[in-house]
């Protein structure tokens, strides 16, 4: 009897003990609960944000993509109807036979006549002073300006087709900020060229080069 009393007092002491154990991760878990049930919440809220974020993202590559295939069709119309650089001007024609001849014969020097002896040569008539008649100065005739003839209209005024070809070069030697400058001058100056369309969609396209996109959209 002696033991199984012992047996029992131990058995109750243990389970105080564990019912201790119990309440204290009670107490732990009442702790602990809310705080997981934030991070499910957080969690969801990221899976949220993740979900609207790979949405955008196939929605801007769409959309990328669509301004790429417009790109490569507009930058294949404006190559057909851009003109092509005028051909270099002709070589001047050749020296004239006269002008060869003159270069290329040598001068001969002339030739020397025989030498007279000296009492061969008469002697020099004394020379008798004469009066020279005054003769009246000529009337000063004023001196009239020299105008400059006027410039033709051709050189007065710029050439479109040159201009444009220039800054094509410039863009396509990769100074894409000139080339930028150059086109909005030249849209400036001729606003209601048939180039003007052109150099507007090179502006987008130097913009595009320099990856700033947005820039790019907006001039497209």
């Amino acid at each position: 009897m002696a033991e199984l009393g012992s047996e029992v007092s131990k058995l109750r002491s243990e389970l105080a003990e564990l019912r201790v154990a119990q309440e204290v991760t009670g107490r732990d878990l009442a702790r602990v609960g809310p705080q997981i049930e934030a991070l499910d919440v957080r969690t969801s809220e990221t899976q949220a944000t993740v979900r609207t974020m790979s949405g955008e993202l196939q929605r801007f590559y769409k959309r990328a993509e669509a301004v790429d295939n417009a790109v490569g069709e507009t930058r294949a119309r404006v190559e057909a109807l851009t003109p092509a650089p005028p051909p270099p001007a002709p070589p001047g024609p050749p020296p004239t036979s006269s002008a060869t001849a003159a270069v290329e014969r040598p001068r001969v020097p002339p030739v020397p006549s025989p030498a007279v002896p000296p009492s061969q040569v008469a002697p020099p008539a004394p020379l008798v002073p004469q009066a020279v008649p005054a003769e009246p100065m000529p009337p000063i005739q004023p001196v009239q300006p020299q105008v400059a003839p006027p410039a033709p209209a051709a050189a007065r005024a710029g050439n479109p087709e040159q201009e444009y070809n220039a800054a094509l070069a410039t863009f396509r030697s990769r100074e894409h900020g000139q080339a930028v400058l150059d086109f909005i001058d030249f849209i400036a100056k001729y606003p209601k060229h048939t180039l003007a369309g052109n150099a507007q969609y090179w502006i987008g396209e130097a913009y595009w080069a320099q990856r700033d996109y947005r820039q790019a959209l907006v001039e497209f």
